[in-house]
Formats: structure tokens, sequence, C-alpha cells
């Protein structure tokens, strides 16, 4: 029979089993000594199958009241058992308890198989605030890190996995049992607690020091944890934090502890090339900066040996701490390296005596030597010979004034006696000079005789050049660019001369030797160089030079000027400047000086644009007035009144005494003329009767039957010169006449054609000779084929082949074709019934006898303007590629697949209208020299208007100075004509605009504006007003419309440009739809201004435009006229 439960329960109470149960289960329990307890109470899973179950359970009940508890628990049998077996440090418990005691039972709500199952917030007992899922992996994990070692524990408590569950913290120490030991688990904890903030930046610094060595071959596998990857940007930080302690420590002391913990740790950042990508690259640029080691220890004992404590900013070798290890931007001389700093050590180690200590000081008190010139003159200063070193001491010791020239005078006698031991104390001479500062050379000129600064400037390059190379290029001082600039003025010694033959010669040029405008200067003595002359035009405008060279510019400009004026330009600045002179001649006011160069230099005076330069630049010379008081013109109509009687009666009494002479010794006078340079114009033979006596001033007789006709061009201006093809330079035309009887078989009439001043003397005339049947197309004689001589010999040679042959007629005939616009063709002279600027082709069938002239006949329009042709290439190199390529550019003889890249191989426009062979500079030496001549020659053939720059009067200035713009003086013929007929003085016309493509431009030049059928490909834009051609009342309107040349041809000028057209309607009409022109007869509209515009052009208003436009078109209408 079984004793009461209950009696059983008081008696084992009684004895103390039950407490002793209970406080062994809880020790276990509290110990985490989980596997103990699960094998200890196992059993009590079976008890619900004991016989007798409802007193076991009393039983239990009175002995072990949380027995229900231990009965539901289910723990990881695989852990707990490792967890015991393997065991945790006193201080590893402690820290993990929260953690551990999730794998105990439910001691909270009593139904689930371990605490780490229940819900976090029905949690009381623990702290912790992972859910069942990450309880379950984190207990995983450190189950892990303790196969690892207890190295790897701490990483695991180190980053606080047993309190919170962070995903990077979680993945970091997943990665590290992966892949690392326990000891390298043990230096990662190491790094991590190095990165972490401190007050103490050495225990950090140390910290990586120790780390980041042994983790070399480690961290790579780890990179992409985010952890280790904020672990290892920390170093850059405490780098940072270490060098402005380092740098304050220096202001104080030398800072030796910081500074060689900081190149420890950067020696060690170097070193461990797998954290390079994660630190910037500057940090890693800076560490490369540091001195080595070796470098260092001395460095730091000159600062701690240093009898008084220096700021950084005072002392060097501070400056160059902080700029290395310190990182500081300090603004020191960059040639203080370690090399050099280790020099000066090595040079005071030596304990030098008091000569070369002085002299060390000296040469470190000049401003203009860098450090590295410093130090290296030290160690040169321990090899040089004692008597050297004091002498130049000496030297050195004394006042600046004098000890730059007796530093110059020591070393040129040494040199002179080889005694030189080391060159570069020439450079300590070239330091001395530049140390006053930039204007001690010049000071210096000033206070010496102009005969001690010659031969010092002389003696200068041989002292220096052996160092010339260690000159500063450009500067202040004594520079290479000031040296050879001297040694310039030197060789043109003549130059020099001539141009200072005026001035004070006791007085030194500085502002010749120390001049900012050298280019300038040099080209004047250029072109001095070339003159022989001390009377010329040159030598006449330096006696203008002021004495400190002040208007030397103005000088310049003037003598340039003159060297491209032509002969007729030469004699015309040469009274002028006679003039201004005192003493010559007839003395002229200031008043009338300036107006003599304004009537000169008027628009439509006789002088080309290159002439006008030299008298404008001689007015800015003479200073003369701006403004002129109305009398002056009346006074100087007197004064040439006198003047010009004088002058016929001083050329009466020559000429006779020429006629005097030549009759007694015709010889004689001839040799004599050329000896006085002056033109013999005496020839041989009489005045022929055939010469009309009123024609006797331009035609000479030089033989039998021949004759000379002079025809002047002074009377054409730039824009007649161009459109006809008369050279800017030419004065006067000469026609040779060789008249030869028709019954003489086989001889011909002839003739040539020449223009004065001639490029070159004429030794062997080559005339054209006349034949029926045959028309010149070529050059006439020596003279360079061009359109006029081409229109002029087929006039001559018709009129020379009609039956009654007079010189009168030719001269008519001739006269008026300079004199007036063309309005006949030039190749059959029919009557086109329009009067043209430029001469033109009536028809397609003259255009092809054309294609037959000289090649510099066809290309006109490229040698007068070679920017405008670079603009027709340019719409031509846009046409073809357009689907209507064939309809934009019609008969084109290179095919349109080939088009760019023949304009791709062609040089610049600008050095084609330059070249001496036309021909062979266009043929090259490619393939495509054929294609190119023929696209050129089409090209100016088929654009049969006249296009140039726009020449001054004609500008638009409102568009600004970035914008290109061309003049059309006239379009083609057939559209000048149509244009004329619409065109009445009383209904005027007006300015318009049109935008449009680069591509467009050409066929527009060609043809015209045409109105574009709606619907066909031709058409860019729509009709929204019906048919016609739009135009804007105001650029802006049309500014949308245009497009852009884009980057061109290779080699034009004219690239990304917008294309904007200038056109004249006729008669003036208003906008018909607000600011818009709808022209539906195209014939009222011609081109006459091509504007290329920048993409950031802002178009103005039409007031700011039209006033200029309107004032150009009558200009263009007045020139035809006249």
């Amino acid at each position: 029979m079984l004793l009461p439960h209950g009696l059983i329960i008081q008696v084992l109470t009684d004895a103390g089993c039950s407490a002793q149960l209970q406080h062994s289960v809880r020790s276990l329990l509290d110990e985490h000594r989980y596997l103990s307890v699960f094998k200890a109470l196992a059993w009590l899973r079976s008890v619900p199958s004991f016989p007798n179950t409802q007193i076991v359970i009393a039983l239990l009940d009175g002995l072990l009241p949380n027995w229900t508890d231990l009965r539901l628990w289910e723990p990881r049998i695989s852990r707990i058992t490792q967890f015991e077996q393997v065991g945790f440090t006193k201080e590893q418990k402690e820290k993990l308890g929260g953690l551990l005691s999730l794998e105990g039972p439910d001691d909270v709500t009593k139904s689930e198989v371990s605490l780490g199952q229940v819900k976090v917030e029905q949690r009381q007992r623990t702290s912790s605030s992972l859910s069942s899922q990450q309880t379950d992996a984190t207990l995983d994990l450190l189950c892990r890190t303790q196969k690892v070692g207890p190295s790897a524990v701490d990483l695991f408590i180190h980053l606080r996995l047993h309190d919170t569950f962070d995903l990077d913290a979680f993945s970091m120490v997943k990665t590290a049992t992966k892949w690392l030991d326990d000891l390298r688990c043990l230096d990662l904890r190491m790094l991590l607690v190095a990165s972490q903030d401190s007050d103490s930046v050495s225990h950090q610094m140390n910290g990586f020091i120790k780390t980041l060595p042994s983790l070399q071959t480690v961290i790579p596998r780890c990179l992409n944890e985010p952890i280790l990857v904020r672990s290892i940007e920390q170093v850059e930080n405490v780098m940072n934090k270490a060098q402005r302690v380092f740098n304050k420590s220096l202001e104080t002391g030398s800072g030796r502890h910081m500074g060689m913990l900081i190149h420890a740790l950067g020696d060690v950042i170097l070193k461990a090339t797998s954290i390079h990508t994660v630190v910037s690259s500057h940090l890693i640029s800076s560490i490369r900066r540091f001195p080595s080691y070796d470098s260092l220890k001395p460095v730091f004992e000159r600062i701690r040996t240093s009898p008084r404590q220096y700021s950084v900013e005072e002392c060097r070798f501070k400056s160059y701490l902080a700029s290395t290890l310190g990182g500081r931007p300090v603004a020191f001389d960059s040639s203080i390296t370690a090399t050099t700093i280790q020099a000066e050590i090595t040079f005071w180690k030596h304990q030098p005596d008091t000569a070369r200590k002085d002299l060390a000081h000296a040469v470190e008190s000049i401003n203009a030597v860098s450090y590295s010139q410093y130090t290296s003159w030290l160690l040169v200063m321990l090899r040089e010979d004692d008597q050297f070193i004091r002498e130049v001491r000496e030297i050195m010791i004394n006042g600046m004034e004098n000890r730059i020239l007796r530093l110059a005078n020591y070393l040129s006698l040494r040199r002179k006696f080889n005694l030189m031991r080391d060159e570069t104390w020439l450079l300590l001479f070239a330091s001395l000079i530049n140390d006053p500062g930039p204007t001690y050379l010049e000071n210096m000129a000033k206070s010496i005789t102009a005969h001690a600064w010659l031969e010092f400037v002389t003696n200068l390059p041989s002292l220096v050049d052996s160092i010339r190379g260690h000159l500063p290029e450009f500067g202040v001082g004594l520079t290479h660019e000031q040296l050879s600039w001297w040694e310039a003025l030197g060789r043109k010694k003549g130059a020099v001369q001539m141009l200072l033959r005026d001035q004070d010669q006791t007085l030194n040029p500085t502002w010749l030797y120390f001049t900012q405008h050298q280019r300038k200067i040099q080209g004047l003595l250029d072109i001095l160089a070339n003159q022989d002359e001390s009377h010329s035009n040159y030598g006449k405008v330096l006696i203008f030079l002021s004495a400190e060279g002040g208007n030397v510019l103005d000088i310049c400009d003037c003598v340039n000027a003159l060297s491209t004026t032509s002969s007729f330009g030469h004699a015309v600045f040469a009274r002028q400047i006679l003039r201004a002179l005192s003493g010559h001649g007839r003395k002229v006011s200031r008043d009338g000086l300036k107006y003599f160069i304004q009537l000169w230099t008027r628009e439509d005076g006789p002088l080309t644009s290159g002439n006008k330069k030299s008298l404008l630049s001689l007015e800015s010379i003479l200073r003369l007035p701006t403004s002129i008081p109305p009398s002056v013109p009346a006074t100087l109509r007197d004064y040439l009144k006198e003047e010009y009687t004088e002058l016929i009666a001083r050329g009466g009494e020559l000429e006779k005494l020429r006629l005097k002479l030549h009759q007694s010794n015709p010889n004689l006078v001839g040799t004599i003329l050329n000896r006085q340079k002056i033109e013999n114009n005496t020839r041989a033979g009489r005045v022929s009767t055939t010469v009309p006596e009123d024609m006797a001033d331009a035609v000479e007789c030089i033989g039998p039957n021949e004759f000379e006709v002079a025809f002047p061009l002074t009377g054409l201006n730039d824009i007649h010169r161009a459109a006809k093809g008369i050279s800017p330079d030419a004065r006067l035309l000469i026609i040779r006449i060789l008249i030869r009887p028709r019954s003489t078989p086989g001889v011909a009439t002839s003739f040539c054609i020449h223009f004065e001043p001639s490029q070159k003397p004429v030794r062997t005339h080559m005339p054209w000779h006349c034949s029926s049947g045959r028309s010149p197309d070529g050059a006439t004689c020596t003279t360079r084929p061009t359109l006029f001589t081409y229109v002029l010999s087929r006039l001559v040679d018709s009129i020379l082949q009609t039956p009654s042959l007079q010189i009168k007629k030719i001269h008519v005939a001739v006269s008026d074709l300079i004199s007036t616009p063309p309005d006949t063709c030039l190749v059959c002279m029919a009557d086109m019934g329009v009067r043209l600027w430029k001469p033109a082709t009536c028809s397609r069938n003259c255009s092809i006898s054309l294609r037959s002239a000289s090649l510099e006949v066809r290309l006109h329009n490229l040698l007068i303007d070679p920017k405008a042709i670079d603009l027709l290439l340019t719409s031509v190199y846009g046409a073809a590629t357009e689907p209507q390529a064939s309809q934009l550019l019609p008969f084109c003889p290179v095919p349109l697949t080939s088009i760019k890249l023949v304009i791709d191989s062609m040089p610049s426009m600008r050095s084609l209208a330059t070249v001496t062979d036309l021909r062979v500079s266009i043929q090259g030496t490619d393939a495509h020299g054929k294609n190119r001549e023929a696209l050129l020659s089409w090209l100016c053939l088929r654009f049969r208007g006249f296009m140039l720059s726009v020449p001054d009067g004609f500008k638009v200035p409102s568009l600004g100075l970035n914008a290109e713009q061309f003049l059309i003086p006239n379009s083609n013929p057939g559209k000048e004509k149509a244009f004329k007929a619409h065109y009445k003085p009383s209904t005027g016309s007006t300015v318009v605009f049109h935008g449009t493509r680069a591509s467009r431009l050409f066929p527009i030049l060609s043809e015209g504006l045409q109105i574009a059928k709606s619907g066909t490909a031709m058409q860019v834009h729509g009709a929204a007003h019906g048919e016609g051609v739009y135009c804007g009342h105001d650029p802006a309107t049309s500014w949308g419309f245009s497009t852009t040349t884009g980057p061109s041809w290779s080699q034009s000028a004219l690239k990304n440009m917008h294309v904007l057209l200038g056109c004249e309607l006729a008669p003036a009409s208003a906008p018909t739809h607000g600011s818009i022109h709808v022209i539906t007869d195209e014939s009222r509209l011609v081109v006459r201004y091509v504007f290329l515009l920048p993409p950031s052009f802002q178009p103005p208003i039409r007031n700011h435009v039209e006033s200029a436009m309107m004032a150009g078109f009558a200009s263009l209408r007045t020139g035809l006229q006249s």
C-alpha cells in the first residue's frame, strides 16, 4: 500500500530535498548550463504516461513547482551542447546572459518551447529586443563564432549582436567567421575599436598601426561589409585629427612624437594596399609626399636644438614638416624638399668657418634665391677654394649698389683665367640682379653712363651663357626673355642707331631696353634694317620719336604701314610729313595738315585703304586736332595755288634743261638721270602725226608705229577695283601697241598690257598678236591675267581688227571701260540692259566660253575676297548631303557623293589667294586636284553676282563685333535687270530680312530668292499666308528661321554661324501680315547683305539696322551712276 502523497511531500520537504532540487535547477539555469538541466529533467516529458499520474503530478507540484515549464522546454540540443561543452569566459557570459537566456525555458507565458519564442512585448526578465526568428539566427551565429574562438565571440559582443539585430553587424560577423581565424578576428576587433571616436588620438593611431598590417590579406575578403568600410574610412579622419594636433604642437615645439606617429601610420597605410580603394586618393598622394624616416630624425633634431623657438612661418624646417606631415597648405618655397633640407643639415654639421657662415647668411638673405639654389650653394661652399669664399664674402656683405657690378667684374675675371671651380656662382649673380626688385636693372641703367650700360649689356650674355637654362623664361628682372631681347638689339645695331639717331646720346634709352612691346619694336627694327637712306620716309618718321619713347607704338604702326604702302602712297606721305617738319619748305599749320590728311583719306579718295593707314598713323604721331576751323579750306586753297605756280615754273625750267641736254648728249642725260634714280622719260623717235594733239599727254610714240597709251587709275575706289579686278596698288594702266600694215603678210598688229607700279621690271615683251577668228583669253605679255585684263584685251583686240584703226578710239573705249560700270557681256560684249559692278556673262553659252579663260580669270571672286568663296563653299558643303542636292547644285562637275571629300581636301581660301602659281597650288599632289579646280571654277562661274566682305562705309554696326558681314553690290544680271524695273526714286525701296539654311545659300545667291511651290521638296517651311517669299520686317522675325553653318569644311573660317540675309525690296511696302512680308513677285526682291551671326546673337530692333542698310543701298546706286 502506497503512503499518502502528502506525507511523502512533507517528509521530502522536511529533509530539504525540495529546496535543494529547486536551487540546483535554478543555479544551472542561471549559469546557462542548459544541457545539464535538459539531461536531468528530460524524463518530465514522460510524466503523462506514468501510472498513478495524479499522484506523480501532485508530488512534482510540491517538490518542483515550475516542472511544467521545464516539461514544455525544447532547446536546440546541438547549440546548448556546444555552449556548455566549449564554454564562455566569465566576462563573456555576463555580456551574453540576456541572449543565452532566450535559449532557456519559457517562464513568462509558460506556453512556448523556449523563452526566445515568446513575443518581445511579453518578455519581462530580459531586455533583448530580438524577435523569435532573429533570436534563432543570432544564436546560430554565436554558435559559429564560438567554434572559431574566444576572439570571434568578443567580436560578436563588440558589435552588440547580443542586444540588437543589426544587419551590417550580423553580416560582418558572419563573413569574419567564414574567412578568418580567431587571431584575425582579434585584429579585426582591434581595428573596429581604433576606428571609434576617442579622446586619445595616439591610442587610435596605435590601434591602426598594429592592426592594418596583419589584415592586409584579410581585408579584401571583407571589403563588401559596410562596417569595415566605415572603420577604414575613419583612418583618414584619425590622420586629419593627428595632423591638426601635430601642427599645433609645431607652434611651440618640435612635434616629434606626433610627427613620428603620423609617419608610421602613413607608412602602414601605403603598405596596406587593400584599403586604397576605400580611402581618398588625396590621402594616398599626401602620404607619398612624406619625407623618409631617415631624413625626419635630423629635421626634428635641428628644430629641437634651435637657439630659439620659431613659428611655422619663420622656420623653413617647420613649414616643410607642416606642409608634408601636417598636410597644411603653408605658403613656402616649393623647392624645400627632403633632399634640400638634408643638404642644409649636411652643411651645418660640417661646422663651417666664419667666412662660409657669413656667405651662407648673405646668400640666404637674397629673396630671388630659391631654397634649392641656396642649399646647392651650401654644398658648393664646402668644397670651394677658401680664397674665393673670402673674396665673394667681402663683395656680398657690401651694399646692394656696389656688389652687383663688383661681382660681375670679379666673376668675369675668374672666368677669363679659368679659375671658376663651379659655374653655379654665375647663377648667384643672376639671382642677385633680380633680388632688389623688378626695376633695379632699369634704375641701374639710368644711374650709369650710356657707354657703361652698353658695355654691361654687351658682356652680360657671355657672363650668364652657361647658366642661361636656369634663368626664368618670363617675368621681371633678368629673364631669358629680357636677355634674348638685349641680344636681338645687339644684332640690330645699325637699325638701333638709326632709331636713336635724333636722341640725346648721353642718356640711356631705357624705354628701348626695358620695353613691354618687344614684338612691335622688333618689327620696326627689321624694317629699318633694310633702309639705307636716312632721307627716306622712315627716317623722317623717326624724327618725331619722343625722348622717353612714349609714342614708340605709334611710330611702329606708322613704319609698319609704310612698309606696305605703294610708291604713290609713299609720295603722298612724304609730301605731308615735309609739311609737318618746320624748316622744310612752306610751313603748314596743324589744322591745315589735318585737313590735308583728311582729304587724302576720305572714302572716295584716290588712295587705297592700305595707303591711307600710313597717313592716319602719321596723324596719331603728330597728335593733330580732332576738329578743323571753317577758315582752313580757304587758307589751304591759296597755299596750294602758290605751291602749284612755283611747281609748274620749276618743272618748266627743268624740262627745258633736260631737252637741251638731251639734244647735245642724250646718252649722258640717261646716265645722269639713272644715277640720281630719276625716271628717264626721254624716248627714241619723235611724236607721231597719227596721235591727236589733245591726246599728247596720254599717248607717247616710242618707235615707228609703236605707241604707249596711259590711263590713270587713281579715281577708282576699293570696291570698283575689286569688282573689275584691278590691283589696289595699280596707279596707271599702260597699253603698248605696235601697228602693222594689213598688207604685210605674216605680220600682225600686236599689243600688251602693263600696270604701274609694276611688281617686276619688263625686260622682254610678249605681246598678243591680233588675228581674225581668235580672241585673247590668257595672259597678255608679263602681266598676270585678271578679269580686268581679260575684258580689256578682248576689247582692244576687237578694235585693232577694225579696218579704220584710230588710237583715239582705243583711248575712249578703254577710258569708258575703266570709269563706267559694265553693262555689256564680258565675253560677247552684247548689251545687257543693266549696269553692274562686276562684269558678267549674258547667257549660258557665254558662260561656257568663259571656261576656256585663264584660271585667274575664272577664279576672280576667290582672288579678290577669299572669305566670300569660303562662304559659298560652306553652302555647297552643306547642300551636298541634302536630299535635294541635285536641285541645289545643278551642273556641278563633281559627283555629289564626292563633294564633301573634295572640299575638305582644299587648303584655306586665304592661302590660295596669295600663291604665285594658282593652278599648281589647287592641283596639289593628291588624287583630288582636278576635282578641286573643276569645283572652284564651276562655283565662281555659276555665281554671276559680286560678293565681298563688307567694306568700310557699308557695315551695320549694331550687329556687333562677332558678326561676319558680306555685301552683294550686284546679283546676277537677270535678277538686277528685273529689280531695276521695280525701283523708282519716287517709290523707293525698303529693308527686309530672310532667315535660311546654309545649304540653301548658294542657289539663293546664284539665282535669287524664289517662291518654292507648296508641297514640293524645295519648300523648307509652310506657307501659312499663301505662296510667296516670306521675309521679316525686322531681324528678330527672321532669326527663328536662320540655321547654323555647322562645323563646315576643314579649312573654313566660318564655322557654327547662323545665316541671315539682308534684302532690298522695291517698291517699298508695309508688311502684309504683322511683321511678315509675303512677296508674291520675287523680282521685287534682291539680296544685298549676308550676315553670319554667332548662336548667342540677340537680334536688334529694326531702327538700329535700317539706317545703315539703307545708306548702303544708296551708296551702291550712287557708285553705279558715278
